[in-house]
Formats: structure tokens, C-alpha cells, sequence
């Protein structure tokens, strides 16, 4: 091949290149600055549809799917529950992210479902690389104490702040500048990302090297979110591996079990957490100080979700209740440290869901859920397989972690539905997975096919 031949063949490269480095630098920070979420979900849209309307046929938007008529609806119902939030500014600030962000979402499928294969490619090199140096990150951050995050945030806090204090750190006498909890958000990006990250890989890997392959990214997860001290993650990470090893044994028997799963968690949140307390969870040695908490501020929230049992209280009120409540007139819950109480959300979205939107939004949940699996089906079950084990590990982290309005969250939900659907684009579009069975770690199926 000629100098000149060698030098354009470069030159086409380039802009692949850079956009496997630009995803993998997003990827990255997206995991140790975990609300940077909120910047990388519109970019992770932006650059295909340029891409596509500058070297493709353009952005062509496809026709709506149930679950886009859904997501529509809850929409619309957000907007008009803002109008009796008791802080309305943040009511409509949250109704107006969750609208962008599930424009973004929508543009971005779209996007990918009309990309080349050389483009899917960039993308998934770009993913697969970021998510090994997050995972280094993590757990090098990790078994340092923690020292990477903290210095870097003590710094950023310093330049934005030069008059405080000489002592500022994490534990220090100006510990609540920087909060240990925040350190968590990292391993919640990653244990949402594991599987989707796992399947845009598997089409790099060698039939003959899956298993191998498959085990590996298994025991990193659990290497990773086991390193950190968030047990949120670590659960998980727990559910979505046993999800995905059982999948490829019984899969219409875990299908039935998520959509039971489903169903109990947005219809009978109230009931059940409220056993957990009667139960006497909040007394148990056996869980964490987090866990215990949860327990009561999940037995006061459900008490109080008949204030307004159809329509909710309103976006965000839990958090203007609780600022405004006075410490001195909480009652302590007996034989524990912690008063009964809501906190400034139910660390729980079905919880929140009912609380703060109401009937109406727990079956939009409910809906949104359904419909969500539903499309998961269209796929083989070797696919599947992967996207019901994201599917769990998101599900796990909702019930548990942050709230439901949280920015970061929510885009970092998005951006794991994204990198799934990522996965299944660069399968069905290279010729060496296309029609393969190859996915499933299950012997006879993989013969059968």
C-alpha cells in the first residue's frame, strides 16, 4: 500500500478514534464525578445525531412505542403534580429535567438505531475502555482509604472557597464539606453499567472465550462494588449476577419473577416495608446502621401516604416538610437512635412515588416498568439475559439509594437504557455475532442453536 493510501486510510480512522477517546473520557468521569451525568447523557446524544446528519442519511425518528406514550403521560402528569408542590420551584425544575431527559433518551435510540457499524464500533471500544479504567479508579480509590476523591474534592472545594479553614477533609473538624456518602455515587453509576458494559463487550469476544469472558466480568463487579461501602451497590451487583447466571437456565421462570418483583414493589411498597418495621428490622444487629434507618424512615413515609392517597403531596415536599419540621417534636423510636421520621426523601422510589405523586404515579411506575420488559422480549434470549440482569440491578438500586428526583440518578438510569440498547445495535449489526446463540452460558441452549 502506497504512502498516500495509508496516510487517507488514517485520516478516515481519525474521527472514529477520537470518539472512542471522547466516550471513554466521558465514561470515566461519569463515574468518579457521578453527576456529571447530567452533562454526559445530552452529549452521548448529541454526537451521533451530528454524526448521523453529517455522514449519514440523517436523523430519522422512529414511530412511538407504547412505552414512549407512557413515558408521555407521566410526563404531562409531572408537570400538572408541580402545580400543588410546596416548593415549586424545585416541583418544576425536577418536571422539566425529567422531560429533557427522556427527550435526550428518545433522540438518542433513535440515533443508534440509524448509526453504521464502524460508528457502534467507536462507541462500544470508547465504553469498554472507560469502564475498565473506572473500575481501576474505584478500586484503587477504594483501598487507598478513599484518598483520590477526597483530595480532589477538598481541592475543588478550596479553589471555590480559599477563606476556609487550613483542616478541611473528610473526617476532619469540617467534615461536612465533604460527605463520606457522596463517595457512594460512583459504585451506584457502576453497578447500573456493569451488564449493559458487559454485553457491548461480549461482540469483541470470541465464541470460544465467552465463558471466560463472562466469568471475568462477574468477578470484577463483584471485585469492584465489594471494595466500596456502599451495600446498595453490592446488592446489586448480587441480583443482577444471580439474574443473569439463572436466566440462561429458566428464563421464562425469572421473567415471570421480575414482573411479579415489579408488581409487589410499586403496588405493595406501602404494605411491605410497613411489615419490615412491625417485624422489628429497625432492632436488628444484623443490618447496618443505613439499613435500620431506612426501616423507620420507610414505616413513617408509608403512614403518611394517605394525606393524599390519588395525587401525592407534590414533588419534593417530603424534602420542604422535613427542613421545616423541628427536631425537638420527633418522637425517637424506641430501643434505637433514630427518630421516626421521613427524611428529606423516602430512599425509595416506589415509596416516594406514592408519598410524594400519588396513586397516579405509582401505577405510571408501574406502566413504565411493564412496558419496559415487554420490549426486552423482542430480543433472543441470550440477549436478554444481559438486559434483564440491568434491568434487576437498576430495579435494586431504586428501591434502596437516592431519590427519585435526584438529576444524577435519573441520567445515569437513562444512560444505562442507552448503552443497552448500544449492545444490541452493535450485535445485531456485525456480521460475527449476528443470529448467534452464542450468549448463553447454558450448554444446551448454545447446542440447540
Amino acid at each position: 500500500m502506497s504512502q498516500c493510501a495509508v496516510a487517507k486510510a488514517k485520516s478516515k480512522a481519525l474521527p472514529f478514534r477520537l470518539m472512542a477517546g471522547f466516550t471513554a473520557l466521558g465514561i470515566v468521569i461519569w463515574i468518579s464525578i457521578p453527576r456529571f451525568a447530567v452533562v454526559i447523557l445530552p452529549l452521548a446524544v448529541v454526537l451521533p445525531a451530528i454524526w448521523q446528519t453529517r455522514y449519514g442519511d440523517g436523523l430519522r425518528l422512529r414511530r412511538p412505542s407504547r412505552l414512549h406514550v407512557v413515558l408521555l403521560l407521566f410526563v404531562a402528569y409531572l408537570w400538572a403534580n408541580a402545580l400543588w408542590a410546596e416548593d415549586l420551584a424545585y416541583a418544576v425544575g425536577s418536571a422539566a429535567a425529567i422531560t429533557f431527559f427522556l427527550l435526550c433518551w428518545s433522540l438518542g435510540v433513535d440515533a443508534l438505531a440509524g448509526s453504521k457499524p464502524r460508528l457502534l464500533r467507536a462507541f462500544a471500544i470508547g465504553l469498554c475502555v472507560g469502564m475498565a479504567l473506572g473500575a481501576a479508579y474505584l478500586l484503587i480509590d477504594a483501598l487507598c482509604g478513599r484518598v483520590i476523591w477526597s483530595a480532589v474534592r477538598v481541592a475543588a472545594i478550596r479553589i471555590a472557597n480559599p477563606q476556609l479553614p487550613p483542616d478541611i477533609g473528610p473526617y476532619g473538624t469540617t467534615q461536612h464539606y465533604v460527605y463520606p456518602f457522596v463517595l457512594n455515587l460512583g459504585a451506584t453509576v457502576f453497578a447500573a453499567m456493569l451488564f449493559p458494559a458487559m454485553l457491548v463487550g461480549s461482540a469483541f469476544v470470541p465464541p470460544a472465550w465467552r465463558r471466560l469472558y463472562l466469568l471475568a466480568g462477574i468477578a470484577l463487579g463483584f471485585v469492584v462494588e465489594f471494595s466500596t461501602i456502599h451495600a446498595s451497590s453490592k446488592i446489586a451487583v448480587t441480583l443482577g449476577c444471580a439474574v443473569f447466571l439463572l436466566f440462561g437456565l429458566v428464563p421464562r421462570a425469572i421473567t415471570a419473577l421480575i414482573t411479579a418483583a415489579w408488581l409487589a414493589a410499586t403496588l405493595l411498597v406501602v404494605p411491605i416495608t410497613q411489615a419490615a418495621y412491625a417485624l422489628g428490622l429497625q432492632d436488628s444487629r444484623l443490618l447496618g446502621v443505613s439499613a435500620r434507618a431506612r426501616i423507620v424512615i420507610w414505616k413513617h413515609t408509608g403512614d403518611r401516604v394517605g394525606e393524599a392517597a390519588v395525587r401525592g403531596i407534590g414533588i419534593g415536599s417530603t424534602r420542604v416538610r422535613r427542613k421545616t419540621a423541628s427536631v425537638d417534636a420527633m418522637e425517637r423510636v424506641p430501643r434505637t437512635e433514630f427518630f421516626l421520621d421521613t427524611s428529606i426523601h423516602a430512599h425509595n422510589f416506589f415509596l416516594q412515588a406514592w408519598y410524594e405523586l400519588g396513586a397516579i404515579g405509582a401505577v405510571f411506575l408501574l406502566a413504565i416498568g411493564l412496558f419496559t420488559l415487554e420490549a426486552m422480549k423482542r430480543y433472543p434470549d441470550a440477549i436478554q439475559q444481559y438486559l434483564h440482569a440491568s434491568f434487576v440491578a437498576a430495579f435494586s438500586l431504586c428501591n434502596s439509594t437516592f431519590s427519585l428526583f435526584a438529576p444524577w440518578l435519573l441520567a445515569t438510569l437513562l444512560l444505562t437504557a442507552l448503552f443497552a440498547v448500544l449492545g444490541t445495535r452493535i450485535i445485531e449489526t456485525s456480521p460475527s455475532t449476528r443470529g448467534s446463540c452464542g450468549w448463553s452460558i447454558d450448554r444446551k441452549t448454545e447446542a440447540a442453536c
